[in-house]
């Protein structure tokens, strides 16, 4: 059986609904009251620095990024079966993983 094909939009609108699902339902986890919305654009200090909370298994090299900018229709395939699948996943990290990120990401910067 072939996979059914779906417009490049509609896949990328599933995937950020993933990301976008358990990303709060991680944060409900760790009893974050307030809703946050995924931030592509600063990820690093909005998301993993804020909230101790990474996305594993991303498929494109570089940082996490809008998933409008990481390719086609293939590439964006991909990921949705990542994320169905679970290789790519919501975690949440130790202290000393996300102390040792933050150091990391201060000295990027320096």
């Amino acid at each position: 059986m072939t996979k059914q094909q779906h417009p490049l939009n509609k896949l990328i609108s599933k995937c950020h609904a993933l990301i976008q699902e358990e990303l709060d339902y991680l944060l409900k986890k760790k009893k974050v009251s307030t809703n946050i919305k995924m931030n592509y654009t600063n990820y690093e200090h909005q998301i993993i620095e804020c909230y101790g909370v990474m996305l594993t298994g991303w498929l494109f090299s570089g940082a996490v990024q809008n998933l409008s900018k990481i390719g086609g229709q293939a590439e964006v395939e991909k990921l949705l079966d990542a994320l169905n699948s679970e290789a790519c996943k919501w975690v949440r990290l130790m202290d000393e993983e996300l102390r040792a990120r933050v150091i990391h990401n201060k000295e990027c910067q320096a």
